[in-house]
């Protein structure tokens, strides 16, 4: 069950109160500009997903997770973030569509997330 391995997750994971922080006042944009922040979202679990068109690596993990996405985004508020990243949108869903990932949403970072 994915609730229960969510939940077995949050408690195993021990996150920096600084993280707790940085990631609550996160502001992310998406494909149409419009800003937003994790507190506008709706209160269920997040997975946040930072990754970038030229890492090799995110690009394998994003069909997993567009499938994740497809199955589980009315349980959970999935954000794959693009970060440090000059493609514009176009180009963005030109990829996802190649890889097999075009369900998922494109939102970009608005200020530094390390």
């Amino acid at each position: 069950n994915s609730n229960l391995l969510a939940n077995d997750l949050a408690k195993n994971v021990n996150i920096s109160q600084d993280l707790q922080n940085h990631i609550a006042n996160l502001v992310i944009k998406d494909d149409k500009g419009k800003q937003f922040s994790l507190k506008d979202l709706p209160k269920k679990p997040y997975i946040i997903h930072g990754w970038a068109s030229w890492c090799a690596p995110c690009i394998v993990e994003l069909p997993e997770l567009n499938e994740f996405y497809q199955k589980y985004k009315y349980n959970y508020n999935i954000i794959p973030v693009i970060l440090a990243d000059n493609k514009s949108n176009d180009q963005i869903k030109i990829l996802l569509k190649r890889i097999s990932a075009s369900n998922l949403p494109i939102y970009r970072e608005n200020q530094n997330f390390q």
